[in-house]
């Protein structure tokens, strides 16, 4: 089976969790025997896993370049390569191509809903996901897709995360996948840990982007917590793994990457504290300290209670590796080419 694989996340925001979850299908699907194509605008790629074989479109500028080479330069280049399958990211599908597209959940993206452009290809690309032979989701996540396209596969960690579950924890605590609307909330609940613990554990915002970060900066300064908090901007997917394992408390606010980002704290051994929405409760069940939605407080009170007793914080790291035991590639590889090889067209594969 030869997959053409939608590279562009890798080149607009390598940092975020769904560019580096992409590298862990990559890897996945080929491991599992598949050929693999990424096609991805021309840009310097992050650390590839061995033998996936690349090509670089033109790259083009602004939002109308990259409507344009989401909707023709992709598929136009996945035929060119006589692909047996398209893949790509949630909501920013094309409306046509000329072999099968399989979109994932998991590796969806979003533009800011700013100017006429941005809407239309947010538009096309959700119409794009309709249209596709199939949308994969993960079996523990909730999502609102009801179409009978919708396919679920069993969600998957790499071992490298299960590795790097130590038993002796560094100082501090870790937040990945964030929103820009999420940066508040956690600053406000970090007043809360500032005062006793800050010094001893600082909060360490991974992969923001330079906007982002200013704007973190900005609110930390505000709020008096500077001081006790860190940034990360670049992270490599090798890192990734001793970043959360080593970790002594996770915080989630976000659903990022169809919520892996939260399994791999659950499989890194990093007590996770999370919101109690439906979403976060599929995939994390009881194995997270779960508060209110947008209770500022409540987050700040949790991360304390996580950090300062083993009571709480063991038994949560021992359900989560419980809970991600049963997360194999090997296994998830399998589902994933026989859902893959029900799309192919009489002939193809």
């Amino acid at each position: 089976m030869h997959v053409a694989f939608d590279g562009s996340p890798l080149i607009e925001n390598p940092n975020s969790p769904s560019s580096l979850h992409l590298i862990e299908w990559l890897s996945m699907l080929q491991a599992a025997g598949a050929r693999i194509t990424l096609l991805y605008p021309e840009g310097e790629l992050p650390p590839m896993p061995a033998d996936i074989g690349t090509r670089a479109l033109t790259r083009r500028t602004g939002a109308w370049g990259q409507l344009r080479f989401e909707q023709r330069d992709l598929p136009q280049a996945a035929g060119e390569l006589d692909a047996d399958l398209l893949l790509v990211g949630e909501g920013r599908v094309p409306l046509s191509s000329p072999c099968p597209i399989v979109a994932i959940s998991s590796l969806s993206r979003s533009l800011e809903p700013r100017g006429w452009i941005n809407t239309l290809a947010t538009a096309a690309g959700r119409a794009g996901t309709r249209g596709a032979s199939a949308l994969l989701v993960p079996s523990d996540a909730k999502h609102e897709w009801k179409d009978a396209g919708r396919r679920s596969y069993p969600p998957f960690v790499p071992q490298a995360f299960k590795q790097e579950a130590l038993e002796i924890r560094e100082p501090y605590v870790l937040c990945y996948g964030f929103g820009r609307e999420d940066v508040a909330l956690i600053l406000s609940a970090w007043t809360w840990v500032d005062g006793s613990l800050g010094d001893a554990y600082p909060l360490t915002f991974l992969g923001p982007e330079p906007t982002l970060t200013m704007e973190i900066n900005s609110i930390a300064a505000e709020l008096n917590i500077e001081a006790s908090v860190r940034i990360r901007g670049e992270v490599s997917y090798a890192d990734l793994p001793r970043l959360y394992g080593a970790a002594s408390a996770f915080i989630g606010t976000a659903f990022a990457a169809g919520g892996q980002s939260l399994r791999w704290a659950l499989a890194a051994g990093s007590p996770v504290i999370g919101l109690k929405t439906p979403e976060f409760e599929s995939v994390l069940g009881d194995a997270a300290y779960l508060v209110p939605p947008g209770d500022s407080r409540s987050l700040g009170a949790a991360c304390l209670t996580v950090l300062i007793q083993e009571r709480v914080s063991l038994p949560l790291r021992e359900k989560g590796a419980i809970l991600t035991s049963q997360y194999l590639e090997a296994h998830a590889a399998t589902t994933i080419l026989d859902l893959l090889n029900e799309f192919l067209r009489p002939g193809m594969g």
